[in-house]
């Protein structure tokens, strides 16, 4: 499988330098900034943790989403921020409930 885009075709494979060789993680896979769900594997992850891109999560669960994104990167903290968060498209959206133990790492490739 392959994306095209600016950095040219990703495929799987050009991926392995950068796994642990470990099945059961979950591995988040941005090309050009976009979540690639073809090149990510979803992993083993306990029940009610969600693991997905945060553009799906804004369109998903807008109001939690956004409450949450709005008071980690408020405004007033700067015009950085308010910059950084008019142009974002995507990112990694991660919800871990309460008392939830997670065995395995989520990592993230880009």
């Amino acid at each position: 499988m392959s994306l095209a885009g600016g950095g040219g075709d990703v495929r799987a494979a050009d991926l392995d330098a950068f796994a642990f060789g470990q099945t059961g993680w979950t591995q988040m896979v941005f090309v050009n900034g976009r979540y690639a769900p073809e090149l990510s594997s979803p992993g083993t992850l306990p029940r009610g943790v969600e693991v997905q891109s945060l553009a799906d999560a804004l369109r998903d669960d807008a109001p939690m989403v956004r409450e949450q994104l709005t008071s980690l990167a408020a405004l007033a903290h700067g015009a950085f921020v308010a910059l950084n968060t008019a142009f974002f498209v995507d990112g990694a959206f991660v919800h871990i409930p309460p008392d939830t133990m997670v065995e395995y790492p989520i990592t993230c490739c880009s």
